[in-house]
């Protein structure tokens, strides 16, 4: 699977879960140059397992994805492929996309908040988990942003996640 940013394919990896379509979903984006076979695999499994697509991706210059030189970090681009990524996952049959979420690790974590802050594709949520900080839950849209606690319970629950060093399930839920 792929998708193209500025002519360069991304590689990509949609993993859906055993439910009634179309589902709710979640771009998952990874570290300063880490590549979707790394991490954000464990954390796409949780997402299906919870009800939840979950796409992983590429950044363009790395891993399986298009793009000279090879190995280059350029924030920017990586936003813009983040941003790109969302709109592909909206695009996908099995996909409710008015209830797509983004997701980061490390680096990938302040591209989404970025992406999320500037998104007029609708309503969307973002999570971001660093091994360092518990999980934070922020909610855009249409009405004023709302911060939840990383570990409130918020029912029904459509979208969980663990982060590496968080012993307690986070779990956000779509409004």
């Amino acid at each position: 699977m792929q998708f193209t940013v500025d002519g360069l394919s991304c590689a990509a990896q949609l993993w859906l879960p055993q439910r009634p379509r179309p589902v709710p979903a979640v771009v998952l984006a990874n570290g300063f140059s880490g590549t979707q076979d790394w991490i954000v695999p464990q954390f796409a499994s949780r997402f299906a397992e919870a009800g939840v697509a979950a796409l992983a991706f590429d950044y363009r210059h790395l891993g399986r994805s298009a793009g000279e030189p090879r190995q280059l970090i350029d924030p920017r681009r990586q936003r813009a492929d983040v941003r790109a990524a969302l709109a592909f996952l909206r695009t996908q049959p099995a996909v409710d996309a008015r209830r797509v979420a983004l997701w980061g690790t490390s680096l990938g974590g302040s591209h989404v908040v970025e992406v999320a802050a500037c998104d007029r594709g609708g309503r969307l949520s973002y999570g971001t988990c660093r091994p360092w900080m518990p999980c934070a839950v922020q909610t855009s849209g249409p009405s004023s942003p709302r911060q939840a606690s990383a570990h409130e319970k918020l029912s029904p629950p459509v979208c969980a996640c663990w982060a590496p060093r968080c012993t307690t399930r986070c779990v956000a839920r779509w409004e």
